[in-house]
């Protein structure tokens, strides 16, 4: 995807090459169709291709199904956290001092991620914008007193709880102080497997990480249990990783 691949395309083709561009993160859902069917077409295998894309198309539809009808959340979308980039061994913040509020990219309402988390929960995201852009601090500073929860994807090793409370606490030193989240400290970091897979936008995206976004954005309609109560925010981890992604995702189950 993107010009670079579209003119690597171009190169090879004009050799005489045999080249397939396949459809890229800017295609959202569509795109992760059209390129299964367009590899079973090159194996020779498109019944189980049609299959495949069946399955998702039914994911999609039972996780929108299991939240409509829920309360609105108010999210905001960020990569990292501007000069917070990174957190050590033990998981606490580098470089956390330097955090001043600004620097933090956010994905825009048109996003892919945005729209692929609004397809599977009733959310809001008050971001203008189709791409990630650097937040606003004037706008974060005085509009965003009714966001519940800042998602975070975090590439690299989970925070700790005591790094988490330290942040907030930084960010109630900036532009951030007034945003609804900071103020009840839901900061969710997506971490792992998850954070991969809303990354490279394959068929695992739907399969696995828009489950647990859903589960995030509406726990009430979810249970840790069948049969038990329905889940809030606070029930949940405030990071998600390898360590605890099957379990989240088990209770997309109930």
């Amino acid at each position: 995807s993107g010009s670079g691949a579209k003119a690597v395309y171009e190169t090879l083709k004009a050799s005489g090459m045999n080249v397939i561009l396949t459809f890229g993160s800017d295609d959202g859902l569509d795109g992760i169709y059209k390129n299964i069917e367009i590899f079973g077409q090159i194996f020779g295998d498109e019944s189980k291709a049609d299959d495949l894309v069946k399955d998702l198309k039914s994911e999609i539809k039972y996780l929108g199904e299991k939240t409509d009808g829920a309360d609105v959340t108010e999210v905001i979308i960020t990569t990292g956290l501007g000069n917070v980039w990174s957190a050590d061994s033990d998981g606490n913040f580098v470089n956390l001092g330097a955090f001043d509020g600004s620097g933090v990219y956010v994905a825009g309402s048109g996003s892919t991620a945005s729209q692929f988390i609004g397809n599977v929960s009733e959310m809001k995201n008050p971001i203008e914008g189709s791409s990630w852009v650097p937040a606003d601090t004037d706008y974060i500073s005085t509009k965003t007193a009714d966001v519940d929860v800042i998602m975070v994807t975090w590439g690299g090793t989970t925070p700790n709880a005591d790094a988490k409370a330290k942040l907030i606490e930084q960010m109630k030193t900036t532009a951030w102080a007034n945003c609804g989240a900071v103020q009840e400290g839901n900061i969710v970091f997506v971490c792992g497997k998850t954070n991969s897979d809303i990354s490279r936008l394959t068929p695992y995206t739907v399969f696995d990480a828009l489950p647990i976004m859903s589960l995030y954005m509406n726990p009430e309609c979810y249970k840790a249990t069948a049969g038990g109560e329905a889940l809030s925010l606070d029930d949940l981890p405030f990071y998600i990783d390898d360590s605890n992604y099957e379990m989240l995702k088990g209770y997309t189950e109930n």
